[in-house]
């Protein structure tokens, strides 16, 4: 009884691939009781990945690194500016669009700010309208991204891939309004696969 109550605790399957062992995460249980009238037999399913596992499959079984889910193509560059009707005072920005090739929902998270450049015009510019990455000129410190902040949750791709966007609001206070600055910094993300049903594997 014990030998069973420890096999049917193990929450993972091993298996032979291309001479090296791998140890492969259960997505969920099957339990057996004798007391039930169940008997002694049951069964378990076995997958196999031979090859190169395939992100984009809602079908695949879960590889050895979850992090193997991870699948998607976003802008390495964006943009926020001041619009000439709020006298340069308002900050607008375009929606740039995050693209999921994955077979699972993938969590885009913001870690932190650096980098910042020419930014003492800027008085507050947030991200999706959700929180804050510049205050009175000066990025949000790092202890504000400890744990990180979700952005959005890009869903899997089923049929066709998912989209999500990005994009910048805030105000200003443009010093000499005929002339142009250009500032910038860098913003830091965390990609996130969960798994069918959008947690995070455990």
């Amino acid at each position: 009884m014990k030998k069973m109550k420890k096999a049917a605790a193990a929450c993972f399957t091993t298996m032979a691939l291309l001479g090296g062992v791998v140890q492969v995460l259960a997505d969920e249980y099957r339990h057996i009781n004798g007391n039930d009238g169940q008997g002694n037999e049951s069964s378990l399913q076995v997958d196999g990945i031979i090859g190169e596992f395939d992100n984009t499959d809602v079908s695949q079984p879960n590889p050895p690194d979850i992090n193997q889910w991870i699948n998607v193509t976003f802008p390495a560059r964006t943009l926020f500016y001041t619009t000439r009707w709020s006298d340069h005072r308002e900050i607008m920005s375009p929606e740039h669009e995050f693209v999921n090739h994955s077979g699972r929902p993938v969590q885009v998270l913001v870690t932190r700010v650096s980098e910042a450049r020419d930014m003492e015009e800027v008085d507050y510019l947030e991200v999706n309208k959700l929180f804050p990455v510049i205050i009175d000129g000066k990025i949000v410190p790092d202890s504000e991204f400890d744990p990180p902040k979700e952005l959005f949750v890009l869903t899997d791709r089923s049929d066709i891939d998912s989209v999500n966007t990005l994009f910048f609001t805030g105000n200003a206070t443009p010093v000499e309004k005929e002339y142009n600055m250009y500032p910038e910094f860098e913003l830091h993300l965390k990609f996130v696969p969960l798994d069918r049903d959008g947690n995070p594997f455990s």
